[in-house]
């Protein structure tokens, strides 16, 4: 018996729906917002839907049906989900919106469709981009130690200058893959959130709170880790090299313009060096 069975019984009430198959129901490409919330109850969505409700007007079920049914239609209306939404961003919507579900459907769905946690997955991103940030910087202050021992012994400068050479190298290829690492992740970013182009919208209250948060992570992870970016500099030559990378890619921003999203992003994240 699910939990939802469990609380109309526990009122005394009849249950005249019958219960989901999970692992039927998980197989298919996509759910309908009513579809969702019967299943959020543990009913089969032929059982408990529009039509059937009518004539069971006295069942918790039935009432419950519709209040989660309008809550998740009104999610697609705004376009937070497809109104023919896949399983596993359907799992996502019942707990953004706090709609409480059995564990056995979402275990259902993630046997076929995977959760992904993008909060959680782009944090790592940026804190490994940090990391390497850190240990970039201590590696180039070594070297400028080095230089200036070097210089006071010129036998010893062609020995630095091997040295930083193959500093850069490293520095360079690692640099590539964090950039690798960041593209391959924000090209897995859904449909949704990646039809909203960020860089042209100054207005941060027309996105949703999650997908904003997303977004800003992404954006520090590539300044931060990709360009070496310093939130705690009033000055960087970050603007003007971002700009030169777009510019190449056929589109237009201002280094100003692209400064102040990143910085604006770093401060809704709390990130200041």
């Amino acid at each position: 018996m699910t939990q939802q069975e469990q609380n109309a019984s526990a009122s005394g009430q009849q249950d005249p729906y019958v219960s989901a198959r999970y692992d039927q129901w998980a197989a298919r490409a996509y759910w309908t917002p009513a579809e969702i919330a019967a299943l959020s109850l543990g009913k089969h969505p032929w059982s408990l839907n529009d039509t059937r409700t009518k004539d069971h007007l006295g069942s918790w079920f039935t009432w419950e049906f519709w209040e989660r049914r309008d809550v998740i239609s009104r999610a697609a209306e705004t376009g937070r989900i497809r109104w023919q939404c896949p399983p596993n961003k359907a799992v996502e919507l019942l707990k953004e919106c706090k709609i409480p579900f059995d564990d056995g459907l979402q275990e259902a769905v993630e046997s076929f469709h995977p959760i992904v946690d993008w909060e959680e997955a782009f944090g790592a991103v940026l804190n490994w981009a940090k990391a390497n940030q850190a240990e970039h910087q201590r590696q180039l202050a070594d070297q400028q130690a080095a230089l200036e021992d070097a210089q006071r012994g010129s036998s010893e400068s062609e020995v630095w200058r091997s040295n930083a050479l193959a500093l850069i190298d490293v520095l360079i290829a690692e640099n590539k893959e964090v950039t690798a690492r960041i593209e391959q992740m924000a090209s897995a970013v859904p449909a949704t959130a990646a039809s909203i182009d960020i860089a042209a919208n100054d207005n941060d209250d027309q996105l949703p709170p999650k997908l904003q948060k997303s977004y800003d992570v992404l954006i520090a992870a590539m300044a931060i880790g990709g360009y070496g970016f310093d939130p705690a500099s009033k000055k960087s030559p970050f603007g003007d090299a971002v700009a030169a990378d777009i510019a190449w890619i056929g589109q237009a921003l201002t280094p100003p313009v692209a400064v102040k999203h990143v910085r604006d992003a770093c401060k809704r994240l709390g990130i200041k060096k």
